[in-house]
């Protein structure tokens, strides 16, 4: 595929073995070779990052010579005489967590899975959970209906 024209500059082109593409065909030349390399000068004033970086300098030497000042405390070094204190209300840590949560479902199973008091004087105890459920599918429950 060519495109001809009689006054463009820009011709699409697409050869067999090449890729398709664009050639700028340039008849008239307005840009010098003498001219030098330069620079866009409208972006930012070299003297502005200048400032900008000598006041950061002085901001990172600045921050440590000042900061006793502000927290005078930091200066004095005092080895503490034993481990912090725990307040009452803080929780125990668990130093060997699976064994605790393993602990934990035994003692749910078997408390679930077995007989004990609730209340000696009101003779209240307590039954195996599936011994409950046979007991309550036997008898139901007053003021529900039965299936």
């Amino acid at each position: 595929m060519a495109i001809q024209s009689t006054d463009s500059e820009i011709v699409p082109f697409l050869e067999p073995g090449r890729r398709a593409g664009i050639v700028v065909h340039a008849q008239e030349s307005n840009m010098s070779e003498e001219t030098p390399a330069d620079y866009e000068r409208s972006d930012i004033d070299p003297g502005l990052v200048g400032w900008i970086a000598g006041g950061l300098g002085i901001f990172v030497l600045a921050v440590p010579l000042l900061m006793p000042f502000v927290f005078p405390q930091s200066m004095r070094h005092v080895t503490p005489a034993g481990p912090p204190s725990l307040s009452a209300d803080a929780p125990a840590l668990e130093v060997t967590p699976l064994q605790d949560l393993q602990r934990f479902r035994r003692n749910n199973t078997q408390f679930v899975d077995s007989y004990g008091w609730i209340d000696r004087d009101r003779r209240t105890v307590r039954i195996p959970v599936a011994r409950a459920i046979e007991a309550l599918l036997r008898t139901g429950l007053a003021g529900w209906p039965s299936p």
